[in-house]
């Protein structure tokens, strides 16, 4: 095994702390960890260019059909689904995280700030940096 599971989740853990899309963050740090700054630069691009590639494929594919209603419905009713399979990611990912769980009400009052009083995703985050900050300093 190249990589074993407690590298790769400090790399994830690393990938996540960088602003930008997480897939082009985790490939970067990667690329680094096999090949340095070319790595990375190798890696960003074979994340990008594919991407790119079929995003321009699938806007001419679907372009004509967003007005449809039968699609607009097969959108809204994929939006559970997706909510589902990242929530199936983070339990496999929070189990092999070694965290307590007496923190799994994190989730719930981030998921709270947002859908219900509207709070933006950086105050959120300025807020757990500063809180983490001050558990692990005094509390710790």
């Amino acid at each position: 095994m190249w990589m074993s599971d407690e590298e790769f989740d400090r790399l994830v853990a690393q990938a996540q702390l960088m602003p930008g899309a997480f897939s082009l963050n985790l490939a970067a740090v990667i690329g680094r960890r096999v090949d340095g700054r070319r790595g990375s630069a190798v890696a960003i691009a074979a994340t990008v260019i594919p991407l790119m590639l079929l995003f321009l494929l699938l806007v001419a594919v679907f372009s004509p059909m967003r007005h449809w209603d039968l699609f607009e419905s097969m959108l809204r009713g994929m939006r559970p689904a997706l909510i589902g399979v990242l929530a199936v990611v983070a339990f496999r990912m929070g189990r092999s995280s070694k965290v307590d769980l007496s923190f799994l009400w994190v989730p719930f009052v981030v998921a709270v700030a947002v859908g219900i009083f509207q709070l933006a995703p950086l105050y959120i985050l300025l807020l757990t940096v500063g809180a983490g900050f001050l558990y692990g300093k005094f509390l710790r």
